[in-house]
């Protein structure tokens, strides 16, 4: 059980912790900093996906037409108008 004890205590102490306010706020806002940049990118690349397959949707898929109470209506690019319905 010692070397429980001592693994333990070494993998503990290896953590950096803030000695002085000042540190603490500096570490607070690194973190800050680092979530807010990966969120803010995860967001950006989610719209770009977005984007991308939306405009590969509209160019391979054909017109939607359909014929309401007599009168023709063409839409432009069926596979997008599917997927934004579903």
């Amino acid at each position: 059980m010692d070397w429980r004890t001592a693994l333990t205590t070494a993998c503990s102490s290896s953590e950096r912790r803030p000695t002085t306010p000042t540190s603490a706020i500096a570490e607070d806002l690194r973190l800050f900093v680092d979530e807010t940049l990966n969120l803010s990118l995860g967001l950006l690349n989610a719209v770009v996906t977005l984007v991308s397959f939306v405009g590969i949707l509209w160019v391979l898929s054909g017109p939607l037409e359909r014929s309401v109470y007599g009168r023709e209506h063409v839409r432009h690019s069926r596979a997008t108008w599917y997927g934004w319905c579903w």
